[in-house]
């Protein structure tokens, strides 16, 4: 009778790896469904996407700057935009002003 192998500390190393790159990674794309229509703006403020929100937001400027150059390449700028804006109480958000 053969036991069964329990996962490594190897295995666990990439799984935690791969999800934290996937997480904000896949910021960018639900900002572009969000632009598209696909999912409500109102995601990217809730709890799945408010960390990296935040980040863009109001983190420092180096790594908000980074999120949105990720976001704008995604196609999904304008979505992060009018989050900001509506967290901000409509107020316009000054790096869109910028372009």
């Amino acid at each position: 009778m053969t036991s069964p192998r329990k996962p490594g500390v190897a295995f666990w190393a990439t799984v935690i790896a791969v999800v934290l790159l996937a997480y904000p990674l896949s910021f960018g794309p639900a900002c572009r469904l969000v632009h598209e229509g696909i999912l409500p703006w109102s995601i990217l403020r809730s709890v799945p996407y408010r960390p990296c929100f935040l980040l863009a937001a109001y983190g420092p400027p180096p790594i908000s700057r980074f999120v949105w150059e990720w976001v704008g390449f995604c196609g999904g700028e304008w979505a992060l935009g009018f989050a900001k804006a509506d967290e901000d109480l409509r107020v316009p958000v000054p790096y869109l002003q910028l372009k």
